[in-house]
């Protein structure tokens, strides 16, 4: 059984759609035997959501024609700076910040990361001139602490890392391959980062790239990619490329707290918002169309792989 997750019902939608019309345009069963589940945005909805998809996919009898596998189907926000909207990527680690001491700030229109970085700082000595000292000294703490709890789980972690990182199953990830080249679809690899909020501006996605040489960024890749590792459920991630690297994204698209209805509704109320809001949501389409063509290849190459009888022994 194939099951194929989404954060959201606009990233799953489209590709449930296509399926089905291609097993009315093709009969013969080669689209059953899929499944959708929305699993919602951000770890703590991927915690409860995917454990349970999880556990009911062990409790399964096991199908030696149709075993259990799991595809996420998603947006990403483009950090490499050729990536553009509606391209495929197909990730070949999931990356993660290990350091919580390494936020994501929104920085101001016109300035750099590091300017917005010297100016708070600034501001924040005058007030305290004795602020940098405590400063440092508790952030030295708390990389200790955090050093201690991770190398606790896992002995040969280096001390100095920062990123935590799983790879896709690797025959899902060649038939991903395999599938794109059999329909003449193209995909760009590239390392994606998984985040705890809206990545928006330009110079944060910049200085992500910079820092971790990673191409896209999600908010859901690493906890679901964790979770299957566990369950020994393989696991891939594909996504299309909703905003790119030099692309401010309003935040109100998808709302604080990752509502799409809220944030339509909130840009009726302010009609200045709606050109921007127009760009983004052509974005969205394009993306959607990808993922689509995208499912309908995968699904069809892996029910071909499932069927084909198996080599003659020499």
């Amino acid at each position: 059984m194939l099951t194929i997750i989404a954060a959201m019902e606009e990233e799953l939608a489209p590709a449930r759609t296509a399926l089905g019309k291609a097993s009315v345009d093709q009969p013969g069963g080669v689209f059953l035997s899929v499944d959708f589940r929305v699993i919602g945005i951000g770890r703590e909805k991927v915690d409860v959501n995917v454990k349970d998809l999880l556990r009911t996919l062990r409790q399964e009898p096991a199908n030696p024609e149709s075993p259990s596998e799991l595809l996420l189907l998603g947006f990403a926000g483009g950090l490499e700076p050729s990536l553009a909207p509606g391209d495929l990527t197909l990730a070949g680690r999931y990356c993660h910040l290990r350091d919580l001491g390494q936020r994501l700030m929104r920085v101001p229109d016109g300035m750099s990361l590091d300017e917005f970085r010297r100016r708070l700082m600034a501001e924040a000595e005058a007030n305290d001139p004795n602020l940098l000292r405590r400063a440092v000294l508790k952030f030295e703490r708390f990389q200790q602490r955090m050093t201690g709890h991770w190398q606790a789980k896992d002995p040969s972690l280096p001390s100095r890392s920062v990123l935590k990182s799983l790879e896709p199953d690797p025959g899902m990830r060649q038939r991903a391959r395999d599938s794109l080249n059999g329909e003449g679809l193209t995909a760009v690899e590239t390392d994606s980062m998984t985040v705890a909020q809206l990545v928006g501006s330009p110079d944060t996605k910049r200085e992500l790239r910079r820092q971790h040489q990673v191409g896209t960024v999600n908010m859901e890749d690493y906890w679901v990619a964790r979770l299957a590792a566990q369950a020994n459920i393989p696991f891939l991630s594909v996504r299309a490329v909703l905003d790119t690297a030099s692309q401010e994204v309003p935040a109100y698209f998808v709302g604080m707290s990752g509502r799409p209805g809220w944030a339509a509704l909130n840009t009726v109320a302010h009609a200045w918002r709606i050109p921007k809001t127009l760009g983004v949501m052509g974005q969205m389409r394009q993306a959607q169309a990808s993922l689509a063509r995208f499912a309908v290849a995968f699904v069809k190459h892996r029910r071909e792989a499932m069927s084909a009888p198996p080599a003659a022994a020499t």
